[in-house]
């Protein structure tokens, strides 16, 4: 028997698979250690290296069950590294791992078998995202028949609730089961015959931990589920603190409530009455009422669980009364405090009573005391519990309307709560009245009232669905409009020499701006189209009236305003994404340098830049801007595209106008506001832009915005005048009437391309509308005028009124009301006819 000691079998050179099934244990191990280093290995959990086991969960119950004891304890760490590591995909091998683990692993008799055992099942509960399953798993093994399985499923059901809340495990199986763990025989199940010495400890311990705050309501989970955890790291990435932090206090909440859920009700509330409580409640002495309340609502703590009588119909409504009624505010709030025990007690039950205490306990909010309202608060909430959001609503609809200010503030503060915690949403016909109360509310005189009714999901709910939908069809939208606009400007040259590009796309602007349907032009009277044969007849050859319908689409391409969705589709292509980005950002300093780098890149391309895309990227995040550093940026960006962009129209100035003339009266955004819209003015017309404001001035209430916008335009107010106020200022016109006007410092693009019409009207061009409505002689016209201004014949007249001027100011001020209305309706269509040289003609009637 000398001599070394027989080698040790190598067994390394098998196949895993073949030594998983080898009858020495040893050859078992050297397996199950190959695998925990091939599962730590994995790049992924979708490595084919886990497949084999996921499809065949008998094998993994096989390795569970292993027969030698030093072989299960590899076995089980094998498996732990195969949870961890496979993640979620290894979830559905749990129905046939852990009752094995049950039942052969929780009562072993080695430490590191057990320790194995419990984190494998906490392994489950996490890639599972929830203890249900495996709480299910285990709780059969409760009634096995060794105690030390017993201890170990009891061991493993503490472990699951201590580790991860009662929020992802349900309490209530657990909270079943309970009854069965304490009937046990096994002192290793629960504690039992504890000597006083022990129990006066314990006590000790555990006044200690509520005075350390780590008593009741303090369990904060030590490990997160795989879904949690993701949450956790996105939450970290965009700057949150982590969502999962405030669940388990939700958790510990719902815990306690199903607890009290699970008690026996007790029908004894009643009769532990005093005989004479209704008629103390009734007292007139406050002390007395104050007593018999004490004495309810000590009852009804002491009582978790109530059940439904029809005795405390009646106690419910005394209740109200006492809120509603009591002048003293001690007995209200103990009334009120009652209430909320008699709501958590009763549970559903209560529901019944809620048209009943709910009208009187809104209308007690009006106490200006925050004791008073936070405890009639705190009842409401309870009561709320007890019903769903749409039952709720009714009742608070006169509440919101109420004549206390302190009534409607603790209305909304409460509907604000019930929204944050109902778990039923509101009834489609009940969001139009309720949506309706809020806004009124928004525009309330009293703070209170504004920011409460702006706190409301209700209309956040209505604006985001809204946005999803706008979002959705932006994805239909068209292609960007500038390339299809390219190819009639490489025909024209072609077919005309190149000096006559230009004027026809002025006389194509101006022909947009002032006829709205274009299609006009093919239903010309046939007596106009007979008089506009003399005045074009010499330039009927090279001009035709053909020869600029092909031109059309281009200016039509960059003037029409395009539909929001289709707008913001081409935004993500043209617009780098890094600024789109950026001016969406929380930080104000992140969004003025989105801004500069907007700048920078548009100096390059701003003069061939699709400007409506451009304008409608910066409207959407821009116009709610609270910063006037960034808002500056936006505005000057908006002035640039004005002043040296070629496709920036009307459509994008009628996006930027209602905005940009409500911040007239800031003192901050007056001037770059004010700046930009005189550059709007020069690119198409000051009328315009005035008519793009006037409506949203209109509903302005700041007399400042009103002022400074007033002073923007530069308008005499002569109707709010008094006579001699009034002469004065004719005469200080009469002292210059024959002084010769200042040459305008700034012109819009309108009055710019008058004078070059009218120069080229002698060469036989004559104004744009002139093809389509020509100018008409209104002096030849007096007899037949109003039967041809009620017909709309010619709405385009010369500048010569004739003797017609003369008539038509003695019948301005005719004492017959119909004669005197229908010559202002005859000049009110000759100024509009004549356009701006009626100006001439205004001193006839402006002074009438």
């Amino acid at each position: 028997m000398d001599g070394p000691p027989p080698q040790e079998e190598d067994f390394s050179f098998m196949p895993a698979a073949e030594r998983l099934a080898h009858k020495n244990w040893k050859d078992r191990v050297s397996a199950y250690e190959t695998l925990v280093k091939t599962f730590q290995n994995t790049a992924s959990d979708t490595d084919p290296a886990f497949k084999p086991y996921t499809s065949n969960p008998d094998l993994l119950k096989k390795i569970a069950t292993d027969s030698n004891a030093v072989a299960q304890e590899k076995a089980i760490e094998c498996l732990v590294a195969y949870v961890k590591f496979a993640g979620e995909t290894a979830a559905k091998t749990r129905e046939a791992v852990l009752p094995a683990l049950v039942d052969k692993s929780y009562g072993s008799s080695r430490a590191g078998t057990k320790a194995h055992a419990l984190e494998l099942t906490l392994q489950y509960v996490e890639i599972e995202n929830g203890g249900a399953g495996v709480v299910s798993d285990i709780l059969p093994g409760l009634g096995a028949k060794q105690p030390k399985t017993v201890s170990g499923c009891v061991v493993a059901l503490k472990e699951i609730i201590r580790s991860f809340g009662n929020q992802t495990t349900p309490p209530p199986p657990v909270l079943k089961a309970l009854p069965k763990i304490f009937a046990h025989s096994d002192k290793t199940t629960w504690l039992a015959d504890l000597k006083p010495v022990q129990v006066k400890e314990l006590k000790q311990a555990f006044e200690n931990m509520e005075k350390e705050g780590k008593g009741k309501g303090t369990l904060k989970p030590q490990r997160l589920t795989r879904a949690q955890a993701r949450e956790a790291e996105a939450a970290a990435e965009n700057g949150g603190d982590g969502e999962h932090e405030q669940a388990p206090d939700a958790g510990d909440d719902a815990g306690e409530h199903i607890f009290q859920g699970l008690l026996p009700p007790s029908n004894k509330t009643v009769s532990k009455l005093p005989a004479s409580f209704s008629t103390a409640l009734m007292s007139s002495k406050w002390k007395e009422r104050k007593e018999v309340l004490d004495e309810l609502h000590t009852v009804l703590n002491a009582t978790p669980r109530i059940k439904d009588a029809p005795e405390l119909g009646d106690v419910v409504k005394s209740l109200a009364v006492r809120v509603q009624a009591d002048a003293n505010i001690n007995c209200v709030m103990t009334a009120a405090a009652c209430l909320e025990a008699l709501a958590k007690g009763m549970m559903a039950s209560f529901s019944r009573f809620r048209e009943t205490i709910v009208p009187p306990m809104l209308e007690r909010l009006k106490e200006r005391k925050a004791t008073v309202t936070d405890t009639i608060g705190a009842a409401l909430d309870a009561v709320f519990a007890t019903a769903t959001l749409p039952d709720i609503i009714p009742d608070l609809s006169p509440a919101l309307a109420h004549k206390n200010p302190q009534v409607k503030e603790g209305t909304l503060k409460f509907l604000g709560r019930c929204l944050a915690t109902s778990k039923t949403p509101v009834q489609p016909p009940q969001i139009k009245p309720l949506a309706e109360s809020l806004a009124s509310l928004l525009e309330d005189s009293l703070e209170g009232y504004r920011n409460e009714a702006a706190n409301s999901e209700v209309r956040k709910a209505k604006i985001k669905e809204a946005f999803e939908k706008a979002t959705v069809k932006c994805k239909a939208g068209g292609g960007p409009p500038p390339k299809p606009a390219a190819a009639p400007k490489s025909t024209v040259p072609s077919k005309k020499a190149p000096p006559k590009v230009a004027p026809p796309s002025i006389k194509e602007e101006q022909l947009l701006d002032n006829v709205e349907p274009p299609k006009k032009a093919a239903k010309l009277p046939a007596r106009l189209m007979q008089k506009t044969k003399p005045s074009s007849s010499s330039e009927s050859s090279s001009a035709p009236p053909s020869a600029p319908a092909p031109k059309k689409p281009p200016p039509l391409s960059n003037n029409k305003p395009a539909k929001p969705a289709a707008a913001a589709a081409p935004a993500v292509d043209l617009i780098l994404a890094s600024i789109l980005t950026d001016l969406g950002d929380a930080n104000w300093k992140t969004r003025l340098a989105a801004l500069d780098e907007m700048s920078a890149w548009l100096d390059n391309i701003i003069a061939d830049v699709d400007s409506e895309v451009v304008v409608r990227s910066l409207a959407k995040k821009g116009w709610a801007e609270k910063n006037f550093q960034v808002s500056t940026k936006i505005y000057g960006i908006c002035a640039a595209l004005a002043e040296r962009s070629s496709t920036f129209g009307r459509s994008c100035v009628a996006l930027c106008v209602p905005h940009m003339v409500a911040k007239l009266g800031d003192m901050k955004l007056k001037k770059p506001a004010g700046d930009a819209l005189l550059l709007f003015g020069e690119k198409t017309s000051l009328q315009f832009v005035l008519n793009q404001g006037y409506e949203p001035l209109s509903k302005q209430k700041a007399p400042k915005v009103l002022a400074d916008a007033i002073v923007l335009a530069s308008k005499d107010l002569l109707e709010d005048l008094n006579p001699q106020l009034l002469n004065t200022i004719t005469s200080e016109f009469e002292k210059v009437e024959d002084t010769t006007p200042s040459e305008p410092t700034r012109t819009s693009a309108d009055v710019a391309a008058a004078p070059a019409t009218a120069s080229q009207s002698a060469g036989g061009d004559g104004d744009a509308l002139d093809d389509l409505f020509p100018r008409v002689e209104i002096d030849g016209l007096q007899k037949p005028l109003q039967s041809l201004l009620d017909q709309g014949s010619n709405k385009r007249l010369t500048s010569s009124m004739g003797e017609i001027g003369q008539v038509l100011k003695a019948r301005v001020v005719d004492t017959n009301k119909a004669v005197q209305t229908l010559a202002l309706d005859i000049v009110a269509r000759i100024a509009t006819g004549m356009g701006k040289p009626f100006e001439k003609q205004t001193r006839f009637f402006v002074f009438c």
